[in-house]
């Protein structure tokens, strides 16, 4: 009878191990990268928002400037959410921001993504990303993931 106590105590502890490493590891975030994997893990269990900046923490959350008029970012912005499918929740083309949901595939969690251009000078313009995750209070780095592969498929579009 012990014996099945302590295999179901230790199915208990890791089962849910086993699924947080398998979800950052699925989001195949540069975990050994500055500042290291420690200052990452600490973020993506503690937080579920990522966001970039021109001076952020992680060096993947640079915000990417392109030397594009706002009104053409804001139309390969366009196309790059179509591409994934997520759901456009709002455009406001005057002051070029988006509103995006984003339906996380496994547990279909909704996160929300707010895009920005910002201008940086003449023919210049940075693309500001927030993405976050509407439940819990860590994300395991799915917003970061979010945020990466948006800026890979835009910089596709761009070319």
């Amino acid at each position: 009878m012990l014996a099945k106590f302590y295999i179901l105590v230790l199915i208990l502890i890791v089962i849910p191990v086993i699924l947080v490493i398998t979800a950052i590891l699925q989001n195949n975030l540069p975990l050994t990268e500055m500042p290291g994997i420690m200052a990452r893990l600490k973020t993506y269990f503690t937080s579920n928002v990522a966001e970039t900046s021109m001076q952020p923490a992680f060096p993947e959350l640079a915000m990417r400037v392109y030397p594009y008029t706002a009104d053409d970012i804001h139309d390969r912005i366009k196309k790059t959410i179509n591409h994934f499918g997520w759901e456009l929740l709002k455009d406001d083309h005057d002051h070029h921001e988006l509103n995006v949901i984003i339906t996380t595939p496994l547990w279909r969690f909704k996160d929300d993504m707010l895009i920005r251009i910002m201008p940086i000078s003449e023919g210049k313009n940075a693309v500001y990303i927030r993405s976050s995750s509407r439940m819990g209070k860590a994300d395991l780095g799915t917003n970061t993931r979010h945020i990466l592969d948006f800026y890979s498929q835009l910089d596709e579009v761009m070319q």
